[in-house]
C-alpha cells in the first residue's frame, strides 16, 4: 500500500510539472532570455527533425518551459518509448524499467515517461525532458479533439544547482511530414504566454521571449556520402567540399566514438556519416547508428578508392546513385 501511495504521488508531481505553470516563480532580474525553435526540412511523406535552443541573456537558467504548435500537416511524431524520469538516457516501456531513485521527494522506481509522447530528447546534460501533446485531453487517433502542439519542460528533480549554458540544443523532435503536403513552409509556433525560464534560485527570468520556427517541405537536394567536413549545419548545402578525405574521416570518428558533433538522427549530414552498410542503388544503405564501421567504409572510400555514393533524402525516401569511377 505505501509502495502504490508512494507512486501516485510520484505521478502527481511529475504530471504537475508538465502542466502550465510547471515554473511560474516570482520574477527577477533583468534578462533577455529566450527560447528559439529551428527549422526541420523534408520532403512529404518524410519525418525531419527540428531543434529548440536556449539563450540566456546573462541569467544563470534551472530550467524552461514552452509549447510549440504545429500544422496539421507537418505534425510532431509520437514516440512508442519512454525514457526513465530523471536517468533520462535509459528507455524504459513501464516504471519496472527504471532503476531506483532516493533523493526526496521520490522515492523507489523512477517514472517512465514519455511513453506514446511526443518523439523529442532532451539534449541538457543532466537535466529531464518532459514532453506531453496539446491541448491536454486531446487525441492521436483523430478524433476530436486534435492534438495541435507540445510542451515541453526541461528541468531535473534531483539537479536543481547547475546553470544550462547560453547556447545549449534544449530538446530536438521529429515532425511526420504527411504524403501529399505541398512543398512551402509550415510554421512552428511558440506562443508567448507558454515560455517560461526559471533561474537557478527558483525564480522566473522575466520577459522571457520565444522565435518561432518552421517546417519547409520541397524537394530534397544531393549529397555525398562521407563528405562531412566542413561543416555548418545538417542540412544539404551545409556540410561538404566535394572530397572525401582524412578531414571527413576524422569528423565521422569524432562523431562515432566520441560523441563530439553528432549531427541530429534523420538529417542528411547523420545520413552521410551513416555509410554502413553499403548502398545497393538505388536503395541507401547505413543501418541507423553511427559506429566504427561507418568510419571504416568512408575510409576505404577517401584513402583506397572504394565505390561511393551520391544520395537524395533521408529514412524511408533516400534515394542513393553510384558514383562512376
Amino acid at each position: 500500500m505505501m509502495n502504490m501511495r508512494k507512486k501516485n504521488e510520484r505521478t502527481a508531481l511529475l504530471t504537475s510539472l508538465a502542466a502550465a505553470g510547471a515554473l511560474c516563480f516570482a520574477g527577477t532580474g533583468a534578462y533577455a532570455a529566450s527560447i528559439t525553435v529551428g527549422t526541420a526540412t523534408g520532403a512529404a511523406g518524410g519525418t525531419a527533425p527540428f531543434s529548440v535552443t536556449l539563450q540566456t541573456g546573462g541569467a544563470s537558467v534551472l530550467g524552461t518551459q514552452n509549447d510549440v504548435d504545429y500544422d496539421p500537416s507537418t505534425p510532431v511524431a509520437v514516440s512508442l518509448q519512454g525514457n526513465c524520469g530523471v536517468t533520462t538516457s535509459k528507455t524504459c516501456t513501464t516504471d519496472a524499467d527504471c532503476p531506483n531513485i532516493t533523493p526526496p521527494p521520490l522515492t523507489g522506481k523512477e517514472p517512465c515517461v514519455n511513453l506514446h509522447a511526443p518523439a523529442c530528447t532532451v539534449n541538457v546534460t543532466g537535466k529531464g525532458g518532459f514532453f506531453a501533446f496539446e491541448p491536454s485531453n486531446c487525441k492521436l487517433d483523430g478524433t476530436s479533439p486534435a492534438c495541435t502542439g507540445i510542451r515541453a519542460l526541461i528541468f531535473a528533480l534531483n539537479n536543481v544547482t547547475t546553470a544550462i549554458p547560453d547556447g545549449t540544443t534544449l530538446y530536438t523532435c521529429n515532425v511526420n511530414i504527411k504524403p501529399g503536403t505541398a512543398n512551402g513552409d509550415y510554421p512552428l509556433t511558440v506562443p508567448a504566454a507558454s515560455v517560461q525560464i526559471a533561474d537557478i534560485h527558483f525564480q522566473q527570468v522575466p520577459n522571457p521571449t520565444a522565435t518561432n520556427g518552421k517546417v519547409t517541405v520541397g524537394p530534397v537536394g544531393s549529397y555525398t556520402v562521407c563528405d562531412v567536413a566542413p561543416s555548418s549545419g545538417d542540412g544539404v548545402g551545409a556540410f561538404g567540399d566535394g572530397t572525401v578525405d582524412i578531414f571527413d574521416v576524422r569528423s565521422i570518428f569524432a562523431a562515432a566514438q566520441l560523441g563530439v558533433d553528432v549531427p541530429a538522427d534523420g538529417t542528411p549530414r547523420f545520413s552521410a556519416m551513416d555509410s554502413s552498410t553499403v548502398d545497393v542503388p538505388p536503395a541507401c544503405g547505413g543501418d541507423q547508428t553511427l559506429d566504427i564501421f561507418d568510419v571504416r567504409q568512408c575510409f576505404n572510400v577517401g584513402q583506397l578508392g572504394a565505390t561511393n555514393f551520391t544520395r537524395q533524402g533521408t529514412g524511408t525516401i533516400c534515394k542513393s546513385t553510384a558514383i562512376p569511377q
